[in-house]
This record gives C-alpha cells, structure tokens and sequence, in this order.
C-alpha cells in the first residue's frame, strides 16, 4: 500500500471535487481517494502492485471526459448554484 499527494487544477465548486473524488474511488487497486478543493489536490492510498502514479493521473485525466460524471457534476451544480431551482 502506498499513498501520493496530487495537484489537481480545475476544480471550480465542490461538485467537481466529489464527482472526482467519487470516480477515482471506484477505479481498481485505489484503497481510498481524498480530493479537496480549497488546497486543489487528492490524496490517494493504492496498491503499488496494481498501480503507479502515471496510471492514477492518467484516471484523473480520463474524469474530465467522462460523460456519466460530467453530467452528475452538471447536474448538483445547478441543483446549489441554481436560486430559481428551490422555488419550483
């Protein structure tokens, strides 16, 4: 098991930084991702087996055109930054 620190740049709203954090925790060999918005990074514990840093940015980069997680990320987006969307 071994853990690294990432930059992540981007991340615009905490939609971005779950939907990240999200889909990088269902990606084989990764034990646990932590991604936070405010330091703009994730911390990523994973099986050094499995995985090396180059595969778990290239999972990083692969988020950001993932069709399913864009549309989550779109959608919670509106849902809190939407006023109009409480008074329906």
């Amino acid at each position: 098991m071994k853990s690294i620190i990432l930059a992540i740049d981007g991340m615009t709203c905490s939609a971005c930084s779950n939907g990240l954090e999200k889909y990088l925790n269902k990606q084989n060999g990764i034990f646990e991702a932590n991604v936070n918005l405010v330091m703009a990074n994730a911390t990523i514990t994973y099986d050094e087996q499995i995985l090396n840093q180059e595969k778990i940015e290239k999972y990083n980069e692969e988020s950001k055109k993932d069709e399913n997680l864009i549309k989550d990320i779109n959608y919670f987006y509106m849902f809190f930054h939407n006023k109009d969307f409480f008074h329906q």
